[in-house]
């Protein structure tokens, strides 16, 4: 009896053990996705910013050099691993109030930015030349949808929603 009762307690623990591998393997598989998916934002969030088009757009240093792009943080807030794989002399991520509070003259605000398997949409307006005093500004507004290859992400459709 006392060789039963060791046998099934050698068991019972044999089986948790594999239930708890199991939980682990499971865990760094997502732990793998987030950090995959954190970096295909980042590479689309590049590849928007770069967009030939927007260039034109971009504040400008009396040098010529582009001024630190801004990107709002709302509506579409982005995980810290994609703002920490950003330049900070190049780009910031500020919320509405600190936009306002430092009178961003130009920045980003994504609308919806949705990636999963492979693909990306997103829907975007660049605010620029933003005057705090008279409330006016121009806005260029875009709907850009990018596929995942095996030579990165492209863009395959991009759409101009109008300039004012």
């Amino acid at each position: 009896m006392n060789k039963e009762m060791n046998q099934n307690i050698k068991s019972e623990k044999l089986n948790n053990m594999k239930r708890y591998l199991l939980i682990i393997a499971m865990l760094l598989g997502a732990v793998s996705s987030w950090g995959q998916i954190v970096s295909d934002q980042a590479t689309v969030l590049q590849k928007i910013i770069d967009l030939q088009g927007l260039q034109q757009y971009y504040p400008k240093n009396g040098d010529g050099s582009m001024k630190q792009l801004c990107i709002s943080r709302f509506p579409t807030e982005f995980p810290a691993g994609v703002m920490a794989g950003f330049d900070a002399s190049k780009v910031v991520f500020r919320t509405r109030e600190a936009i306002t509070a430092t009178q961003a003259e130009a920045y980003f605000m994504f609308r919806s930015f949705n990636l999963q398997s492979g693909t990306c949409t997103a829907v975007v307006n660049y605010f620029y030349n933003f005057n705090y005093t008279s409330g006016q500004f121009n806005i260029v507004t875009y709907n850009i949808e990018l596929q995942k290859t095996a030579d990165g992400w492209n863009v395959t459709n991009l759409n101009l929603g109008g300039t004012r």
